[in-house]
C-alpha cells in the first residue's frame, strides 16, 4: 500500500512534521518517497529567486534526514494549481499513495481541508492517505499520531464500489501485518426512514451477512482479530464517535459513498471524517 508515495509540502512546521512522520512510514512499508513544493507564481524577481533557493535547500535538508532512514527519497519543485501538479505528479511518477497533513496553515491548510483536497481526490486514481496534526500549545508546537499505523484499523463502508476498492486495500494491509480490523456499516437513518423504513430487518440482515463473508476473509488471511459493527443513525456523527471512543490507528474507507445522489468528498461523510478524526484516515477512490 505504502511503497512509493507523494508528500506534498509547503515548508510550514506543521509540514516539516509531516516530513519527519514520514520517515517513521517504513515499518509500514514505504520505500520511495517524493517531496512536493507547489509554487503557485513564477519566480522572476531578485527576491523571489533568493526564496526559491531557501525552499530548495529546505527540501534538501529533508531529503537528507529521510534518505539517513533508508528511504529513497525525490525531490519535485513545480509551478501552477497545486491540485492539477500533485495528480500529474501522481500519475508520472507512479505513486500508491498521495499523504497530505489534515491541519496547518496557508496551503498546506488549504491542501487538507478546501478546495485542493476535493479537486484531487475526484481527479486521481491514487489513495490519498491524511495524517492529522494538531496544535499542543500556545507556542505553536505540533504533534503526529503514533507511528504504529497498522495495528488496530477501522474499515468503513457502505458497500460502494470505492468501498469494495477500501477492502481491497484492507486485504493487503492484513495479509502483509496480520492486524486487527473492526468493520463498521452505519445504516442511514435519513436513508432508511425515507425510503426504505420496512425493508430494514431485511437490510440488516443483508449487510450483517456481507460483513461476516469479508471479516472470514480476513481472518483466513492473518487477521488477528475482525470485528463486525453494524449499527443504525446517522454516518458523519457515528463513525467520529466510533474513532473517538477506541483506540484506533488507522481509518480506511471510500471517499465517494453511494446513494440517490453519490456523496463527493465536500460535505460528505468522508469529509466530517477527515475534519474531525484523532487518526490518520486513508481515502481510497473508486475504480476509475
Amino acid at each position: 500500500m505504502l511503497e512509493k508515495a507523494l508528500l506534498c509540502t509547503d515548508l510550514s512546521p506543521p509540514a516539516e512534521k509531516l516530513s519527519l512522520f514520514a520517515e517513521k512510514l517504513g515499518s509500514a512499508g514505504l520505500k520511495e518517497l517524493i517531496l512536493a513544493h507547489i509554487m503557485t507564481k513564477a519566480r522572476h524577481d531578485e527576491e523571489d529567486s533568493k526564496v526559491s533557493e531557501e525552499v530548495l535547500e529546505k527540501l534538501e535538508q529533508q531529503k537528507k534526514i529521510l534518505e539517513q532512514q533508508g528511504l529513497s527519497v525525490t525531490v519535485e519543485v513545480t509551478i501552477g494549481v497545486p491540485a492539477v501538479e500533485l495528480v500529474k505528479i501522481a500519475e508520472k511518477e507512479n505513486v500508491s499513495v498521495i499523504i497530505i497533513g489534515s491541519h496547518g496553515k496557508g496551503i498546506f491548510k488549504k491542501l487538507a481541508i478546501g478546495s485542493v483536497s476535493s479537486e484531487v481526490l475526484q481527479n486521481t486514481s491514487r489513495a490519498c492517505l491524511f495524517i492529522p496534526i494538531s496544535l499542543t500549545d500556545a507556542e505553536e508546537t505540533y504533534q503526529l499520531p503514533s507511528e504504529n499505523l497498522c495495528s488496530n484499523i477501522l474499515y468503513c463502508t457502505d458497500f460502494s464500489e470505492a468501498s469494495e476498492q477500501a477492502f481491497v486495500q484492507v486485504k493487503r494491509i492484513v495479509q502483509k501485518f496480520g492486524c486487527t480490523v473492526t468493520m463498521l456499516h452505519v445504516q442511514d437513518r435519513s436513508l432508511i426512514e425515507t425510503y426504505y423504513w420496512q425493508q430494514i430487518d431485511d437490510i440488516a440482515d443483508e449487510m450483517y451477512d456481507n460483513l461476516k463473508k469479508q471479516s472470514q476473509e480476513l481472518v483466513e488471511l492473518g487477521a488477528r482479530e475482525a470485528h463486525i459493527k453494524l449499527t443504525y443513525g446517522y454516518p458523519k456523527e457515528l463513525i467520529v464517535d466510533k474513532l473517538k471512543s477506541e483506540d484506533f490507528s488507522l481509518v480506511i474507507m471510500g471517499s465517494q459513498g453511494k446513494g440517490f445522489i453519490q456523496e463527493l468528498f465536500l460535505g460528505s461523510v468522508s469529509y466530517n471524517v477527515l475534519r474531525n478524526s484523532p487518526v490518520p484516515v486513508l481515502l481510497i477512490p473508486p475504480k476509475r
